[in-house]
């Protein structure tokens, strides 16, 4: 909405009656931090500012269009009266090193058109060059943010070839020259424009410039906090099942967390059978032996995750079959499942793509009408609701992933569950080295694999687990803030949850559409603001070893495969940090 008269005059007057030091804007300069310090009526009993106020006016009178004698007394009037006391008026000082520099301020508001002019650009301090044009960039985007002005003009003398120069470099153009004659009143020099007619010669203009729209550019300094892509939220309970888990978790109770962990994952979710396991790719490989699938055997599988999905369809022997993607989800798309089943087709591998759910209903009968096995990737999806009921209930198996980037968080680890006891059984067999004793201690049977949990591990991972729905709320309230700041930009389109469904929004993905620049070099210009986005998966069916497969187009993956990213949410961000990642990807994609 656009700002009106009185909402910015009540913005400055709230600034001005902070303490001097609260309102600041934090500048960088070729490595270089420094403050931009706004001054407020505090100011006024302050002998060290006023001091500074007058050393610099007397010391660059000369460019001032009037000429006066200075003293400090009449500067802490000036300050009261010309600054404090003028609704529309505003000045920041700048402090390098702790010490103070120069000042630069606004003036003379056009409400209607949203512009001011800058004002009191004065450098006191010939050190630190480059700051002071710096701090004006600074300042010109804090007035965008903070009091929603537009535009930016400005005034000054033709024979300041230095001011000139400063001016034109950040982006002003002149646009009215005013012929200048000097006068004298009481003593003192004044420069005013020359009358109409004016015969004399004329040796000074005063120059009004204004800005060029597209150079309103918000400035930023390098977070000094880690904007993560992804971390764990981590509170005394997960400590103190850690410290318990150590302490009590070998001999007779070796396994007594992770047995705790299966049924705690197993309720929630509302299967019968919960196997833990070392990580989320051992269960998906599990998952696919347990389905029976085999060499010979096809898979339809989203050509759109990270690559473990496919890969484990590959170890068993069968074929992974890539197909495209639904656009408002990223989840594998029904429609592109039934174009690709042929003889061959013995399952269907779907992942609830960075938290969102797939659509279930389609999936289902599709399966059914085929007699397919569905293997359901949960791993980023634990939380998520489609219809009410949770992700990694709807496949014959489903999977779920505790990798520290996931939104519960062990360090690795990993979930097999189903309603199948017949499966159950099996996975367990097959986890343990196909293990049995039949014959003798250590005897095994079949062909078997290594990939158990730790206790330690589960116990991390059941204290999560315990606090769920907490950990949905806080990442469905850090895509809040993102979809509140971010659902107008029309560069960019959020994957939202679709109605029926709830994302627990453990990566929001954001598809760019802007045509300044690419996605890769967005998320590069981001990690130099300590922003940890991520760029979105490639194409698993261009992996090299997929390169003998009959590959089909997929449009949608690789549309997201080229602009789609993922936000930074970890669960340590605060709103201010949602704040800056989304003044600075504006910035970058307008």
């Amino acid at each position: 909405m656009k700002p009106n008269r009185k909402q910015i005059i009540q913005q400055i007057s709230k600034f001005k009656n902070n303490t001097f030091g609260e309102i600041k804007i934090d500048g960088v300069f070729e490595k270089q931090k420094y403050e931009l310090l706004f001054i407020t009526q505090d100011c006024i009993n302050k002998p060290q500012i006023v001091k500074l106020l007058a050393n610099w006016r007397k010391k660059h009178e000369i460019w001032f269009p009037s000429q006066f004698k200075v003293t400090i007394p009449g500067t802490k009037k000036w300050l009261e009266e010309r600054l404090i006391n003028t609704p529309d008026r505003l000045l920041f000082i700048i402090k390098v090193k702790g010490e103070f520099i120069g000042h630069i301020g606004l003036f003379r508001f056009d409400f209607k058109n949203l512009t001011c002019e800058i004002d009191n650009i004065v450098r006191g301090v010939e050190k630190y060059p480059g700051i002071m044009g710096n701090a004006i960039s600074y300042m010109l985007a804090w007035g965008k943010k903070e009091l929603g002005l537009k535009n930016y003009t400005l005034q000054t003398f033709s024979n300041n070839e230095k001011a000139l120069n400063l001016y034109q470099k950040l982006g002003f153009v002149e646009f009215k020259k005013v012929p200048l004659i000097q006068v004298n009143e009481k003593g003192f020099p004044e420069w005013i424009p020359a009358p109409k007619g004016y015969k004399k010669v004329i040796n000074k203009y005063e120059i009004y410039m204004k800005l060029k729209q597209t150079n309103i550019k918000p400035q930023f300094k390098r977070s000094d906090k880690k904007i993560s892509f992804a971390g764990p939220s981590i509170t005394k309970k997960e400590i103190d099942y850690v410290i318990d888990g150590v302490k009590h978790g070998f001999y007779e109770t070796f396994d007594k967390d992770i047995k705790a962990l299966e049924k705690t994952i197993a309720d929630y979710i509302g299967v019968k059978y919960a196997l833990a396991g070392f990580c989320a790719t051992h269960s998906l490989h599990l998952a696919c032996l347990t389905c029976g699938f085999k060499k010979g055997d096809e898979v339809i599988c989203t050509d759109f995750s990270w690559v473990a999905t496919a890969y484990v369809i590959n170890y068993t022997g069968a074929t992974p079959i890539f197909v495209d993607i639904d656009p408002k989800t990223w989840c594998i798309d029904p429609k592109a499942i039934e174009k690709a089943i042929t003889k061959k087709t013995k399952g269907i591998m779907v992942v609830d793509s960075f938290g969102q759910s797939a659509d279930w209903d389609a999936i289902k009968k599709i399966a059914k009408k085929y007699n397919l096995k569905i293997v359901e990737d949960s791993a980023p999806a634990l939380g998520t609701l489609y219809k009410n009921k949770k992700a990694g209930s709807f496949g014959d198996v489903g999977c779920i992933s505790f990798h520290g980037a996931k939104i519960a968080a062990s360090g690795e680890g990993g979930m097999f569950l189903t309603n199948s006891k017949e499966m159950y059984e099996q996975a367990i067999l097959l986890s343990n080295m196909g293990r049995t004793n039949r014959l003798a201690n250590f005897w095994c049977d079949i062909l078997g694999y290594e990939y158990q949990m730790a206790n330690v591990t589960a116990a991390l991972a059941r204290a999560q687990v315990e606090r769920i729905e907490e950990l949905v709320q806080i990442k469905r309230k850090i895509f809040s803030w993102y979809y509140e700041r971010l659902k107008d930009i029309k560069e960019l389109e959020l994957i939202v949850e679709p109605k029926g469904t709830r994302s627990n929004y453990c990566y929001p993905g954001v598809l760019l559409k802007s045509k300044k620049i690419s996605r890769n070099e967005l998320i590069a210009k981001m990690r130099e603001y300590n922003i940890h986005g991520r760029e979105t998966f490639p194409r698993m069916s261009r992996f090299p070893v997929y390169k003998n497969l009959k590959l089909l187009k997929n449009p949608v993956a690789s549309e997201v495969e080229k602009n789609g990213f993922n936000l930074p949410s970890a669960a340590n961000l605060t709103e201010k940090d949602i704040d800056f990642v989304c003044d600075v990807l504006v910035s970058l994609i307008k």
